[in-house]
């Protein structure tokens, strides 16, 4: 059986995986699958399909060093983790990709969002690695942070490679938030969280 080179720049072996589909292959290289066999076990645990599957390979592919080539790794990124969101029971039709929301920011009268769940006020924010290391993006997204936070909104923010590589983090994180909102009550911009009886009375206690 033949040995196949993928998007990935690795080379590939139809082995075949329970649940994942036939279609795609994987890389079978120690080091892609040190990286991202707990993204794929994920994946199959909640239900893959040839389309996710290959939006997933495309986002663990080899990433070109040029900024052309990192912005659209990122955007794949995004596209990847809104299929995957609108894939799962609990996030189907809650997340709007790349939403405008109506904040002045940068000179603009509007501020973007990578994903967004109006619902549970949650903006979600993949990053490039390069964020880390450019002092102008890190202040960037500082002020688009407090500006989100001042109007009411909670703020997840991701590396766009821990996506792939850490794809069971990312989904908790963002199905622990979605709980943690469902479970709060808005009043303007002050989130009160609803607490149960005996944390409430413990509280009470507490503060005397």
């Amino acid at each position: 059986m033949g040995t196949k080179r993928s998007v990935t720049g690795f080379s590939c072996r139809p082995v075949p995986i329970p649940g994942w589909p036939a279609d795609v292959l994987l890389p079978s290289d120690p080091p892609w699958k040190r990286d991202y066999s707990g993204s794929v076990q994920r994946l199959v645990r909640d239900g893959v399909d040839t389309p996710l599957a290959s939006l997933f390979v495309h986002v663990a592919r080899t990433v070109p060093p040029d900024a052309e080539g990192v912005a659209r790794a990122r955007s794949a990124t995004e596209a990847f983790l809104y299929r995957r969101l609108q894939t799962l029971p609990e996030t189907q039709g809650r997340f709007r990709l790349n939403a405008a929301l109506p904040i002045a920011f940068d000179g603009c009268g509007s501020l973007e969002v990578d994903l967004f769940c109006q619902d549970a006020r949650v903006a979600v924010e993949l990053d490039g690695a390069q964020h880390l290391s450019d002092p102008a993006a890190y202040r960037r997204d500082r002020r688009k942070d407090q500006l989100l936070q001042e109007n009411g909104y909670l703020v997840l923010r991701f590396l766009a490679e821990d996506v792939g590589k850490e794809l069971s983090l990312v989904l908790d994180s963002i199905l622990r938030a979605l709980n943690h909102r469902g479970a709060a009550t808005s009043v303007g911009s002050i989130v009160t969280l609803t607490l149960p009886p005996a944390l409430r009375t413990a509280d009470v206690r507490a503060s005397r």
